[in-house]
């Protein structure tokens, strides 16, 4: 958490040395499929979410920074090894949770009352999992992004529809039982799809 604070105020530190700022601010509801690919087998995820970004762009250009970060509450948890699958829900855990954040560019096409964007940027994922049996923390690192539309009715408030999407290749991590603690790292195969719906805050600042 302390990495995504030092990161939003670089971000933030950035936008001040700008003499023109356009900066779109998003929240939205997103529902996600996380597939994690292994020797052993295909892990899935289904999850609800909170998505939360910042998308800025500088001097009149359609060229800017991009912050995303989300919040994942995982329902549904579907591991499918050797053939076989286990599902267990969120019930099974005491803690559930993923947060992510990619930090890139943006570039944004203006049509009308229409704004159509697309991002690219680094990921970085943490996924937890706890209950009274094991405790897993994986820290993962990829690229990520995001494609949508913002429909802009008024001046300063829009909606917006679209998706985030990631694929992690690198992983840190550990998995703790009562009898043994494994940590491991290494190459990861951890993709995501995230669609979204939302409403955001287009301000405009000029600074003389």
């Amino acid at each position: 958490m302390k990495k995504l604070v030092i990161i939003f105020v670089c971000f933030v530190s950035i936008n001040v040395y700008a003499l023109e700022i356009e900066t779109f601010i998003t929240g939205a509801y997103s529902y996600c499929l996380f597939t994690e690919k292994a020797d052993e087998g295909t892990t899935k995820i289904f999850s609800n979410a909170i998505d939360l970004s910042i998308s800025s762009y500088f001097n009149q250009s359609n060229l800017g920074f991009y912050l995303n970060t989300e919040y994942i509450f995982p329902d549904v948890l579907s591991a499918t090894i050797n053939g076989n699958t286990i599902s267990t829900t969120s019930d099974d855990y005491d803690l559930a949770s993923i947060i992510s954040a990619i930090v890139g560019i943006t570039y944004k096409y203006n049509s009308g009352l229409f704004n159509i964007f697309g991002a690219a940027g680094l990921s970085l994922t943490q996924t937890g999992l706890a209950n009274d049996y094991m405790a897993l923390i994986n820290y993962s690192l990829g690229l990520g992004g995001d494609i949508g539309i913002r429909l802009i009715p008024t001046k300063y408030m829009y909606f917006t529809l679209g998706s985030v999407f990631s694929y992690d290749f690198y992983y840190n991590g550990s998995l703790t039982t009562a009898y043994d603690e494994i940590n491991k790292s290494g190459k990861y195969n951890f993709t995501s799809i995230r669609p979204y719906i939302g409403i955001g805050f287009r301000l405009k600042e000029e600074m003389k």
